[in-house]
């Protein structure tokens, strides 16, 4: 795991060194930077993970110095391909994963990023052809973006350092403005500075020296759900998958380490990880609030079970304020919720002894672990047979009541535009608190046209749900882990979303995934023998955060000032008024007292926060 940077334009050397200085926390181990006799330097920051010795550090050069190459993240099927390479003569200068990558491009050239199973985005330049190739992972595991302003071309894995170089002033791209305020998340390459975009997952771009670009696919999702198997099957395929997963994903010459919830994915992780060696420690965090937002009691007995040493992180209402800045930075443009201040916590933590973390990443969105899942599921059998809505509906009802309704609410505008992602403001509301300007310039965009365009090969509203849960959403999440984890110099690694898993995941029908009524009935089938019984009491919770609380208690002023105060970086956007409204309404609503409803207003007030302190910080004009 490490950070790369790179530059075709004047001064390249000297501004990738400007780059690396702010990519630092991304890899503390080693630096280096190459450049070429024309206008293109490549550099690296590492973190060193396999192969701990020089022999690993980059950039990375093939031995007839034709290649160089700077790499972030992990192959974890790297020996089985090495093997492969030493069957046809080439020989290893050291053990690392990147050293597998350059004989792979010279060996297969585009076809070894198929190959590739793992967590990547990596650059290489071609002297024989003169070109750069950009790649990143099919999930998107791994962030690369890009800028192409001022008649150059810069990449790095995190945007600050883009910005930090650019001839010209960053700026606010309306569109990705739009996706933000309605979706709390961005879509396709579209970030919220414009003229700087985010590599597709999956894809590869080309670049001459002059300039000219292709970008490419070399992999896209096909849902073919063609396994002709039986529920009992799919479990005991899927128990054997993420059990080889997981043993790829501790691939490590550092101790590896696991997040753990009151939750089936985080729990399987750990549970697999345990097997045949020393557990890894468990890390979960809890607030002074218990009830809910306690998940420690259930979390410290599956961390029992399983002979891991369990550790809590207290998360306390004043961390917010000291950090909240801080967080967004290491973001680099606020998305997706509210979690990520836990997580930021929790990951300061575990990187204080440990490199590597296992997370759970990716469960729900493969296996229909969302009730959104369930209900376009049952949306789908009404439609075939209108007779069976009570049967079906009764049998959903009492649990999954608070979204059924709220998906039902929204089924007229899911069929207008196709998703089924929760939508935070409605252009109505959006019209009234923007300035004018503001008002006007999102006015002529659609904040789901580019998520839509995902859609590609979908031919149902089934299809259309997953792939907007991982193209989307998911990828939204695995951006924000990558950020936070890195933040602390700490790599983590996401198991259920190795190639295998995806495979397996895009074969099976969702009638097997939804067996009998159940979300995410697979995993919960295949974790009997793996996981202690009091797991399957628990309600889904998804690390929740007392924000609501904090932000009408203990933080009320705190908050008050940031939403509504003469320094606040929303009046850049936003009529005072409004802005004073929206505070008070959230404040004294009566939906305070309803806690599906308070969490889609109070992920509205994190929006706000966390926009403000962005704004607040790059000063637009």
């Amino acid at each position: 795991m490490c950070g790369i940077a790179g530059i075709i334009g004047t001064n390249s050397n000297e501004r990738v060194q400007e780059m690396l200085n702010l990519l630092k926390h991304r890899g503390p181990d080693a630096m280096g930077i190459w450049k070429s006799n024309r206008e293109l330097s490549l550099g690296h920051v590492r973190l060193s993970i396999n192969d701990l010795t020089e022999a690993g550090n980059q950039p990375m050069f093939s031995e007839d110095g034709n290649i160089v190459l700077i790499a972030n993240g992990e192959i974890y099927n790297y020996l089985d391909l090495r093997k492969e390479l030493e069957l046809k003569g080439i020989k290893f200068n050291s053990n690392s994963d990147s050293e597998v990558i350059i004989h792979a491009w010279k060996t297969w050239k585009y076809k070894c990023f198929q190959m590739f199973n793992g967590m990547f985005a990596f650059v290489l330049f071609d002297h024989e052809n003169d070109e750069l190739i950009i790649a990143r992972d099919r999930m998107g595991i791994k962030p690369l973006y890009y800028s192409e302003l001022n008649n150059e071309f810069i990449f790095s894995s995190e945007i600050k350092s883009i910005v930090a170089v650019m001839k010209s002033k960053s700026e606010i791209d309306p569109i990705g403005l739009n996706q933000y305020l309605t979706y709390q998340n961005y879509f396709g390459q579209r970030s919220l500075y414009k003229g700087i975009k985010l590599l597709l997952p999956g894809h590869y771009l080309t670049i001459q020296l002059d300039q000219r670009k292709k970008l490419e696919p070399f992999c896209s999702f096909n849902f073919t759900k063609d396994l002709n198997i039986d529920f009992n099957q799919a479990v005991t395929k899927y128990k054997k998958l993420i059990g080889s997963s997981v043993q790829r994903h501790l691939l490590s010459d550092v101790p590896v380490a696991s997040y753990l919830s009151a939750g089936f994915d985080s729990s399987t992780v750990l549970n697999r990880a345990s097997i045949n060696k020393t557990p890894p420690d468990s890390f979960t965090g809890t607030f002074q609030e218990g009830g809910w937002y306690d998940e420690t009691s259930t979390a410290s007995k599956i961390a029992k079970y399983n002979g891991s040493a369990f550790n809590v992180v207290n998360i306390v209402p004043e961390n917010l304020p000291e950090m909240m800045d801080h967080l967004i930075d290491t973001l680099d443009e606020p998305r997706m919720g509210i979690g990520a201040f836990s997580q930021y916590c929790v990951a300061k933590k575990v990187a204080k002894t440990h490199k590597v973390i296992l997370t759970g990443h990716g469960g729900d969105e493969l296996f229909s672990g969302y009730p959104v899942f369930k209900f376009v599921n049952l949306i789908n059998k009404i439609k075939k047979n209108p007779f069976n809505l009570y049967k079906l509906i009764s049998k959903n009802f009492f649990s999954e009541l608070p979204h059924m309704i709220y998906f039902g609410l929204n089924l007229f505008r899911s069929q207008t535009f196709q998703q089924y992602l929760p939508v935070l403001n409605n252009p109505i509301v959006l019209q009234e608190g923007l300035k004018p300007e503001w008002a006007k310039l999102i006015q002529r965009h659609h904040p789901e046209d580019e998520l839509v365009e995902l859609d590609g090969n979908c031919n149902n509203q089934e299809d259309v749900v997953l792939n907007h849960y991982l193209q989307a959403y998911l990828n939204g999440l695995l951006v924000v882990e990558d950020k936070i984890s890195m933040a602390h110099s700490l790599e983590s690694r996401t198991p259920f979303l190795d190639n295998e898993m995806l495979k397996l995941s895009f074969s099976i029908p969702q009638s097997l995934k939804l067996y009998n009524g159940n979300l995410k009935a697979i995993v919960k089938e295949g974790g009997k023998d793996w996981l202690p019984e009091i797991l399957y009491n628990e309600p889904k919770r998804g690390f929740p955060t007392p924000l609501n609380k904090w932000l009408r208690g203990p933080l009320k002023k705190w908050f008050v000032n940031k939403i509504t105060g003469e320094q606040s970086g929303l009046h850049t956007l936003f009529e005072s008024t409004w802005l004073k409204k929206t505070c008070n309404h959230y404040l004294n609503s009566y939906k305070k007292n309803i806690r599906p409803l308070d969490e889609i207003q109070t992920h509205r007030m994190w929006q706000l926060l966390s926009l403000e302190s962005w704004l607040r910080k790059n000063n637009f004009d």
